[in-house]
């Protein structure tokens, strides 16, 4: 397998299940002297001390409209270096590279006020290309130069939306994506879903400085924050027709990273609240062959597991009531009672009691058991779907219920951003691949009893089973 293909591969399997699969980090620590010489070759030296005078921890406002505190400095020398080291590339080579930057308009940042916007702009400014470079420092970069140009000279850089103290580095030919924190004075630290990346990163940074960083390589799983930070960018690296077959799924999915690129985060939420409400509709008449109901997504679900209870266990039935049969004894003991020559009065008011007031409050109490499918068919639920697509569709619901509101489309404000949007789209592809999977091992000759019930079994195998890779 070549290098592209590999990277992914694993582009694909973080997207199918970001938690399982992790990304790699790699910690480079520097040196003071390591840092001094970095800040001179890049002429960092006003830019670091617009950082220190400015961008102190700061309280912002987040989506969510609770108040923190958080460093939200951007990183500075990653981003100049590629910059610095696109200017190594001869000119008519350099001109037909993308440009380096990948913010297109100036993010919408609601309620976060202005220190976000300003870390855009900040960002625009170590972008911008050196005009010409002096024999020092073209010496200096010379080092670095042949493995920029072989793995990251076609790199866009744009910071990571609500998180400006990352920055992605995105490539799709070749394919490259990895994020960027940089942790000073003490070291920098990449994420990617790729070791190599990392790797060629650390090779890097060592030719320039001519020397080897002490590093710690290791593989992240959580907090799920970080990692779906990571997930929109790759998917949209991926083409849609490798993750997804049907092509109306693929094309929902589509929409909704179209509006999350331009940070409707609301309506890309919708999007994918629809794309999932239009799937449990084909999956309700595919299983139950009857016309789904017009209802909301958690509406919906309960309606479907609710029909799926009664084809497998049995529409509710008239039943032997046990209770009449008692009833109709204690009334007979009531009579012989009272025909003997010295009737016990205690005997027969004790039982005139049971068949007037106690039997009829047990047969309401059964009546209203009977009616209840959820508590009389407790122990045998239809679990018609996997535990992490189930889990899946509840995460779903409450994000659609979050957005379910009529909105302003340009300007929405709600508690929901750029990781909701990236949980969403993951949770989708999770139900919409699964159902992608499962429709092609129905027998649809057979009863709707039959597939629902073999469906049940194939969902009881996949429970251990790692999810289907995308």
């Amino acid at each position: 397998m070549d290098a592209s293909k590999a990277t992914l591969a694993e582009y694909r399997s973080f997207i199918a299940d970001p938690q399982r699969c992790g990304v790699w980090s790699l910690r480079l620590e520097l040196s003071e002297k390591d840092i001094s010489s970095l800040i001179e070759a890049l002429n960092l030296q006003n830019d670091l001390s617009y950082l220190r005078r400015r961008w102190h921890s700061y309280r912002f406002w987040t989506y969510s409209g609770s108040r923190e505190s958080v460093d939200n400095r951007p990183p500075i020398i990653i981003p100049r270096l590629f910059a610095y080291l696109r200017v190594t590339i001869p000119k008519k080579e350099r001109d037909g590279l993308p440009g380096l930057s990948l913010t297109k308009r100036t993010t919408n940042v609601g309620m976060l006020r202005f220190p976000v916007s300003r870390a855009f702009s900040f960002l625009e400014n170590l972008l911008t290309l050196p005009p010409r470079l002096g024999t020092a420092k073209k010496e200096v970069l010379s080092r670095a130069a042949a493995l920029y140009k072989e793995h990251f000279a076609h790199c866009r850089i744009a910071l990571v939306p609500e998180n400006p103290s990352k920055a992605d580095f995105i490539s799709t030919d070749p394919l490259v994506y990895f994020q960027v924190m940089e942790e000073l004075p003490i070291c920098i630290r990449f994420l990617s879903p790729c070791e190599s990346t990392l790797n060629a990163l650390q090779h890097l940074l060592e030719a320039l400085s001519g020397r080897n960083f002490a590093a710690e390589l290791t593989k992240v799983f959580s907090p799920e924050n970080t990692l779906m930070e990571m997930y929109l960018p790759m998917l949209q690296l991926t083409r849609l027709t490798e993750v997804l077959k049907d092509r109306t799924a693929a094309r929902n999915v589509k929409q909704a990273l179209e509006e999350a690129d331009e940070e409707r985060f609301i309506h890309a939420i919708r999007a994918v609240g629809i794309a999932t409400e239009e799937l449990l509709v084909e999956i309700y008449e595919t299983y139950l062959r009857e016309k789904a109901p017009e209802a909301p997504l958690g509406n919906l679900i309960n309606e479907l597991q609710t029909r799926l209870q009664e084809i497998v266990l049995g529409a509710k039935s008239i039943r032997d009531n046990p209770l009449a049969g008692t009833r109709k004894q204690i009334g007979k003991l009531i009579e012989e009672e009272k025909k003997k020559r010295r009737p016990n009065k205690s005997l027969i008011e004790l039982a005139e009691q049971l068949q007037k007031n106690v039997i009829p409050s047990l047969d309401s109490i059964k009546a209203i058991i009977d009616d209840n499918l959820t508590i009389t068919a407790k122990t045998q639920k239809i679990a018609l779907f996997p535990s992490y697509v189930q889990r899946c569709l509840s995460e779903l619901v409450v994000l659609r219920n979050r957005v379910s509101h009529r909105v302003e489309r340009g300007t929405s404000v709600a508690s929901v951003g750029y990781v909701d949007t990236a949980v969403a789209l993951r949770d989708f592809l999770v139900v919409a691949k699964w159902w992608e999977n499962e429709r092609t091992s129905i027998n649809y000759k057979a009863s709707r009893k039959t597939i629902i019930q073999e469906t049940v079994k194939r969902s009881k195998i996949a429970e251990s089973e790692p999810e289907a890779e995308v």
